[in-house]
C-alpha cells in the first residue's frame, strides 16, 4: 500500500499578508488601550481644594459630628460652598 503523503503548508497566509495582519491588531489594541486612557482621565477629579488652615479646622468641626450621614453631609456643604466661591478653582497636588 502506497500512500501519498502531503506535507500541509507552514503558513496559511503570505508574508506580506501576515505583516498586515500584525499591524491592524496592533492598530486595534493601542486604539482601545488609548481610549481607556481617556476615559480614566475624564473621569478623575479635575478640582482641588487647597489645604488651608481654615479649611482644614471646617472639617476637623465635621469630624467631631457623631452621626455618619450627618458627618458626610456636613463636609460636602463646606466643600460645595467653597467651591462656589473660587470662581476659578486652583488645581494642587498632595505632595
Amino acid at each position: 500500500m502506497n500512500r501519498l503523503i502531503v506535507k500541509p503548508p507552514g503558513h496559511l497566509l503570505a508574508p506580506g499578508e501576515r505583516l498586515a495582519v500584525a499591524l491592524a491588531a496592533a492598530t486595534a489594541s493601542g486604539g482601545i488601550v488609548g481610549a481607556l486612557v481617556l476615559i480614566f482621565l475624564g473621569a478623575s477629579p479635575a478640582e482641588w481644594l487647597v489645604p488651608e488652615q481654615e479649611l482644614s479646622e471646617q472639617l476637623a468641626q465635621c469630624e467631631r459630628v457623631s452621626d455618619g450621614h450627618t458627618r458626610e453631609q456636613c463636609k460636602k456643604d463646606i466643600v460645595a460652598a467653597r467651591l462656589e466661591g473660587n470662581k476659578r478653582p486652583v488645581v494642587v497636588t498632595r505632595q
